[in-house]
């Protein structure tokens, strides 16, 4: 049995008439995916337990975004900020604050 993941990214281009979609689906074998979601979202700070929000001095809680979730997140903020990176290298510029802002507003990913 192998899962999969699945993330929808919808590309929208505001100077264009148009839009598109793509699938991107990996799978990860059973015998290997918890190493591999474990090590990504371990990588990018996920955390168990989380400080509660309505008591922060009272015990931690469990997160309420699970590690799928968080691994498709994480996912796709890496997946955004490299095309915000390759775009102000191709530009020669460096990404500033509102070429990081301007970019992130236009690439919409959505997660399934």
């Amino acid at each position: 049995m192998r899962k999969a993941f699945i993330l929808s990214l919808a590309i929208l281009q505001s100077f264009c008439k148009f839009s598109y979609a793509v699938d991107v689906c990996m799978t990860i074998d059973d015998a290997v995916a918890p190493r591999v979601i474990n090590a990504f979202v371990g990588h990018f700070g996920y955390q168990d337990f989380i400080v509660n929000p309505v008591d922060p001095s009272g015990p931690a809680i469990p997160n309420p975004v699970s590690k799928q979730q968080f691994f498709k997140l994480q996912l796709r903020d890496y997946i955004k900020g490299i095309v915000v990176s390759d775009e102000a290298r191709q530009s020669g510029q460096n990404a500033s604050q509102q070429t990081f802002n301007q970019s992130n507003n236009e690439i919409i990913i959505t997660p399934k």
